[in-house]
């Protein structure tokens, strides 16, 4: 940079003599912030890091200012432990105080105006500007608070924290479960129990539970294949889908009763063979009167739906017919209201020009009220150097009147004298 040439090439003069010092060739430790005024802040630069001072100390033995890192670095050197300047052996040094306060009263602009922070005011302030947590600068380097090890502005850390971050608070709108958003919509939506999922099948369910997947797959989803109930006792119907079995088992009541009197007769002794018919024909005779019954409730049903559709029908026409006298209702309704609402119209349009008007009034009075108020000022300075004249002239006469008096006091003494030397 164009210090650090500044500090090889000017190796000749007094107030670069630190080029001498290999240490300080690479080392910065004064303030490296830019300036307001540069012509200024090159009175308080360090001799040594040819930067603005930080924490100034002043050696006894030629006068000079360093930054306090750059002086206790040359005392600590056992090799080059005299001054940088007047090359001293033995020298002390003292915090100045007064250049501390010169040097923080520079203006500086924000460390951050590269990036488009306007902001300057004095050095003493920049500290309270960049802090990361009080701070007002928006283009200072922050990490997220929740450790993902991003690096951002801080202007840009609220939508962050908000929106982006992956390791931010989130809940799981299923279970409810809080955890990270990284954790919620990764790992934990494959072990969510109250997470909805499709049917495999692609029946009409919809989302279900996976909590209740299984239930769902094992006892309704009228998509799953399953087997006839009597392909124990024979039935040779393959597997099909679980809305089909009941219409399966009802068209082929009779193929399963022969096949339940096949099984009984190779498998039941004849003792009990006959015990087992009657109970069967029991059975099938209920089955037959059951399904005579479900044959008239579906006539019936059917008779009632009609009823209710033509009740619902004529229910419909009546509350058509009222929607109907509603409806003029309203019209008349509207007619009348607009009517009221054109006249109220009216009646705030005729007041709001009566306000401007007074409004008007008003600002003329007050402009007339100032006009006052400035002649009353103007008559009140008039009368006020007025009476400073009137009050400079009394003291003028006072003091006249007090000379006369002297001079008369003096002249009846002269005369007091010569009449006494008269009289002698």
């Amino acid at each position: 940079t164009t210090r650090s040439c500044r500090l090889i090439v000017n190796n000749t003069t007094k107030d670069s003599m630190a080029c001498r010092e290999p240490q300080f060739r690479r080392v910065t430790c004064g303030y490296s912030c830019e300036f307001t005024d540069s012509a200024s802040s090159k009175e308080y630069e360090c001799p040594l890091c040819l930067y603005v001072m930080r924490l100034p100390h002043l050696t006894d033995c030629c006068g000079a200012d360093f930054c306090q890192s750059c002086i206790q670095r040359v005392l600590s050197s056992r090799e080059n432990s005299h001054c940088p300047l007047c090359r001293t052996k033995r020298f002390r040094i003292l915090v100045d105080r007064k250049v501390d306060r010169r040097i923080q009263a520079l203006g500086v602009y924000c460390k951050m105006k590269e990036r488009g922070c306007d902001w300057k005011g004095a050095l003493r302030d920049m500290d309270a500007h960049l802090d990361v947590d009080g701070g007002d600068c928006q283009y200072v380097d922050v990490e997220c608070w929740y450790e993902c090890d991003a690096q951002l502005l801080k202007m840009d850390l609220e939508n962050h924290l908000l929106r982006v971050c992956p390791k931010r608070p989130y809940k799981c709108q299923y279970c409810h479960l809080e955890r990270t958003r990284e954790y919620i919509r990764g790992e934990h939506v494959q072990l969510c129990q109250q997470y909805p999922l499709p049917c495999p099948n692609r029946c009409a369910a919809g989302k279900i539970k996976r909590c209740e997947m299984k239930q769902h797959i094992s006892e309704r989803c009228p998509l799953e294949s399953v087997l006839c109930d009597f392909r124990d006792f024979g039935c040779r119907e393959k597997m099909m889908p679980r809305k089909d079995l009941p219409k399966h088992l009802e068209v082929s009541v009779m193929e399963h009763v022969s096949m339940m009197l096949n099984f009984l007769a190779e498998n039941v002794p004849s003792e009990r063979q006959g015990e087992l018919l009657k109970s069967l024909r029991s059975a099938l005779l209920k089955h037959n009167a059951i399904s005579a019954r479900e044959q008239e409730l579906k006539l019936r049903n059917v008779a009632l739906t009609s009823f209710h559709l033509r009740m619902i029908t004529e229910r419909f026409e009546q509350v058509d017919i009222k929607l109907k006298e509603i409806c003029k209702d309203f019209d008349t309704n509207e007619t009348h209201i607009r009517r009221v609402l054109l006249f109220k119209q009216e009646m705030l349009t005729a007041t709001i020009s009566d306000l401007n008007n007074a409004n008007r009034e008003l600002r003329e009075k007050k402009r007339i009220i100032e006009y006052t108020r400035e002649e009353l000022k103007a008559t009140r300075k008039d009368l006020w150097s007025e009476k400073e004249e009137h009050g400079q002239a009394e003291e003028k006469a006072r003091a006249i009147i007090s000379d006369k008096n002297k001079q008369m006091r003096a002249l009846c003494i002269i005369l007091l004298f010569f009449f006494c030397l008269y009289l002698v």
